[in-house]
């Protein structure tokens, strides 16, 4: 497990900027599991979501294919992904683009 309530390193971290007054929790792998994400992604018109975080080859990659399956466009930030190891990580980077989802680098964005 990465991420036990409590632990050291929990939460959000220090870094990043919040822009709105929305931080939703997930207890599952794919992020959509938690209704309030999907009814805020739909009642906002959101098409398209750019996804980050801890484990690529887990909750990364159930979360877009779960975006996927409600048919959102997915793009994944790449340089922003964790992963248990280098050669995980460029597996699943991989399985990214063979299912045709666009991943970018967070230095395209700026």
């Amino acid at each position: 497990m990465f991420a036990k309530r409590g632990a050291p390193g929990v939460g959000l971290d220090s870094r990043l900027k919040q822009v709105n007054q929305y931080i939703l929790s997930k207890s599952k792998p794919n992020s959509l599991t938690n209704p309030d994400l999907l009814k805020l992604l739909k009642d906002n018109q959101i098409s398209e979501v750019y996804v980050m975080g801890l484990l690529a080859e887990g909750c990364i990659k159930a979360t877009e294919n779960g975006l996927i399956n409600e048919d959102f466009k997915v793009v994944v930030i790449e340089d922003v992904l964790g992963s248990k190891n280098a050669k995980k990580l460029e597996f699943t980077l991989n399985y990214f683009r063979q299912q045709r989802i666009k991943t970018v680098l967070s230095s395209d964005l700026q």
